[in-house]
């Protein structure tokens, strides 16, 4: 009867640290992906969530090859694209988040990415909780065709 009490009582306190990881890996994603290299361009954003050894990995159907883009390239390319009106013109970013999967301090999301009403890709992101939170380390994607 002790042991049923004991996982009684903690079980909800175990559900209260899940919430609050899965909302402070959205908080993550929104911000930094979402508004930092989406939508804004904003470098203080990229930082605090993109962890510094972060690679974009895409599959090439034409050499059959993966080809690695680092965040050291990406945040540049992001704040360009937020300075010159890239981003006015194409229309803001919408995410949606139909899986959201956290064990302990690895999580995977899928980020469902729209321009408008226009499906663009699926992006699989892995995040790790590092002592200063939780920091996007990796995405793979699949790019919609266009209709």
């Amino acid at each position: 009867m002790k042991k049923l009490l004991l996982v009684l009582l903690l079980a909800p306190a175990a559900l209260w640290a899940q919430e609050s990881d899965r909302e402070a890996v959205m908080e993550t994603i929104n911000s930094a992906y979402l508004e930092g290299i989406t939508n804004e361009g904003d470098a203080s954003k990229i930082d605090a969530g993109f962890h510094t050894g972060f690679n974009i990995l895409g599959y090439n159907a034409n050499n059959d090859r993966v080809w690695e883009f680092p965040i050291y390239y990406w945040k540049p390319a992001a704040i360009e694209n937020a300075e010159d009106g890239s981003n006015e013109e194409r229309g803001p970013v919408r995410f949606e988040y139909p899986l959201v999967d956290i064990t302990g301090n690895a999580a995977i999301v899928k980020v469902e990415y729209f321009i408008g009403d226009r499906h663009v890709y699926s992006d699989y992101l892995s995040l790790y909780k590092f002592k200063d939170g939780w920091k996007i380390v990796s995405k793979i994607f699949y790019q919609h065709p266009e209709e």
